[in-house]
């Protein structure tokens, strides 16, 4: 009598054990991880005031247009009140070289750069994105809550001969997300736009994604859209102004 129990209950426990496995196995069929990496061609305007008089990022800075890398990663799960997670990484970079005239006169960092005065601007700009989201739909309308952080490295610095003036921002903000999407069921096409915007500290932030997408059957696709990001700057005590960055943008994707 005591065998034939025991028999039943290993029955029973590698019953449970291959339950177990198979639940397990069919959860993660659904956790999906997203990987984009791809470049962004941006044109930088707006004007900075630091420590001196406005100047235009164009006029007075001469920068031009640049293309910059990005890179982003996300992970998807079934799994409810969890949720979803998503990094993302922008390096923003572009940089002039002028010979100020009576007409694009400007000061900076205290410094006054005056006519004939040649001039090397550089513009060093990197973000990093945590997301903690939500998707509260997720068929052929998709849409999706979320709140994380972005940290922010920049740099700002104006070159004439051994003269070098410099302005950093170092930042840590909160920042709200929210993106709708829509797909052409069959396909692998779709359409999207997101949004992140900061809502409290010393730099209010706010960047917008708009694009089509087409994923093959082999879980490689491509992205393409248009990305504006907004940097307003008034509440720095030394600085003033905003910057902005807008321009199309093209990346691989991979889907796990």
């Amino acid at each position: 009598m005591t065998s034939v129990i025991a028999r039943a209950y290993k029955i029973q426990c590698l019953t449970y054990l291959l339950l177990l496995c198979c639940m397990q196995s069919s959860r993660a069929d659904f956790i999906g991880a997203y990987v984009g990496v791809g470049s962004w061609y941006h044109t930088a305007e707006g004007e900075i005031n630091h420590l001196g008089s406005n100047a235009d990022m164009e006029k007075e800075f001469g920068f031009k247009d640049e293309f910059s890398g990005f890179f982003y990663i996300a992970v998807e799960h079934p799994f409810p009140f969890i949720p979803n997670i998503r990094a993302s990484r922008y390096t923003l970079g572009t940089k002039g070289n002028k010979t100020v005239t009576a007409s694009s006169e400007f000061s900076f960092a205290g410094t006054t750069y005056a006519n004939g005065a040649t001039i090397t601007t550089e513009l060093l700009w990197d973000e990093q994105d945590v997301l903690l989201y939500y998707e509260f739909l997720d068929n052929i309308i998709s849409f999706d809550l979320g709140l994380g952080v972005k940290k922010i490295d920049a740099e700002i610095s104006v070159t004439s001969g051994s003269l070098i003036n410099t302005l950093r921002i170092e930042e840590t903000l909160p920042i709200a997300y929210a993106m709708a999407a829509t797909m052409i069921p069959g396909t692998g096409i779709s359409f999207s736009i997101d949004k992140t915007q900061t809502f409290t500290g010393d730099i209010e932030i706010s960047q917008t994604n708009t694009k089509i997408s087409y994923e093959t059957i082999y879980r490689i696709g491509i992205e393409a859209g248009y990305r504006t990001s907004t940097m307003t700057l008034d509440k720095i005590t030394t600085v003033a102004g905003e910057l902005n960055f807008t321009g199309p943008f093209i990346n691989m994707l991979v889907h796990f």
